[in-house]
């Protein structure tokens, strides 16, 4: 369910580089989830993602979703 991601010299300078991003270490963020094909970023602050391709949700949010899931695998067996 969760993988950790290092952050290495190119995800750095990738988001140094990227200006859509007003804060380095969100871009940094979105940089190793964008490496590892993540489904979502989860953080309390969704809005500072707004240049994400990838969705920025809410913890609760995730954590619906992923008990939905489990309801959905369960109802499958």
């Amino acid at each position: 369910m969760f993988r950790v991601v290092s952050v290495d010299n190119s995800k750095l300078l990738a988001a140094l580089l990227d200006d859509s991003f007003s804060d380095v270490e969100d871009c940094v963020q979105y940089q190793c989830a964008d490496d590892c094909h993540a489904e979502y970023i989860v953080t309390r602050n969704p809005k500072d993602f707004a240049a994400s391709e990838i969705p920025a949700i809410m913890p609760d949010v995730f954590c619906q979703r992923f008990l939905d899931g489990l309801s959905g695998e369960q109802r499958d067996e």
